[in-house]
Order: C-alpha cells, then structure tokens, then sequence
C-alpha cells in the first residue's frame, strides 16, 4: 500500500508538453470543445486534482498560481520538463509532414512535378475551439468527442 501511495503522488506534479503550440488552453470541463478558462505555457508545472473517469482528462492547478484551475488532455503533459527552446518553424513542419526539406519542395517546384500551393493553402486554415464549438452547437452535433 505504502508503494502505490508514492507512486500515486509522485505522478501528481507534470508539466505542460510541448505539442508544437506554445500554450495549452485549460478547459471548463473534460471535453475536447469546451470553453477554455485558462491558457498556460509549455513547460508550466500543474498538480493534478482529478482524473475523469475514462482517464483521459485531468483537472489541474498551475503550481505557481494555485487558482489556475481547469482540465487538460492527460497526453499533453509530461512527468519531465520539456524543452522550452523553439525548435522548427510551422512551414517546417508541414514540410516534413510531406517528406520533404526546403531544398527538395524547390526542386520540385523547378522541376514542374509538383505544385504545393493548394497544399500550403490548406494548411495555413485555421479555426479557434470556440468556433467550432458554436459550429457542433448550432448543427446539433453530438459533443465533439
């Protein structure tokens, strides 16, 4: 008993996870399109208060700011600090995300094999949690989950 007593609080301190955005918007309750209260860092320590009965979600607390509360994927946080140093922009990332590098989408783009403009237009879209939470509302979707 004494084990699992360590182990249970040893995992109640973890950090936000750098997931390629610099904040993590901390919700009002454990869904994937609720209203955000909160918006902490990567890299900010939380405590957890609570797990949803699916594990999933956790509620926590900004160990710094005892009253930033609010719940978060469990996936986006790390038992250990991540790094805080930026690393590839986001037209990097979309370039590895087709396999390639800067230097070969230019040597396509010369060659004439290929045209990426309607694949970086795509992905330049975006759409912020509240509107699609209005969206699944409005259409009457079930939850977003």
């Amino acid at each position: 008993m004494f084990v699992c007593s360590f182990a249970c609080f040893a995992q109640s301190k973890m950090y936000v996870k750098n997931d390629g955005k610099t904040n993590l918007a901390l919700k009002n309750e454990p869904k994937l399109f609720a209203k955000s209260s909160v918006k902490v860092a990567v890299g900010t320590e939380v405590n957890i208060l609570q797990t949803s009965a699916d594990g999933k979600w956790v509620y926590v607390e900004v160990a710094a700011r005892k009253n930033q509360k609010g719940w978060a994927k469990k996936s986006l946080l790390s038992q250990r600090k991540p790094s805080t140093t930026k690393s590839a922009s986001a037209k990097e990332l979309a370039l590895a995300g087709k396999g390639f590098n800067s230097e070969v989408e230019d040597l396509y783009a010369q060659s004439g094999m290929g045209n990426f403009e309607p694949v970086d237009l795509i992905e330049s879209f975006s759409v912020d949690p509240d509107s699609v939470s209005d969206f699944l509302s409005s259409g009457l979707l079930k939850g977003g989950e």
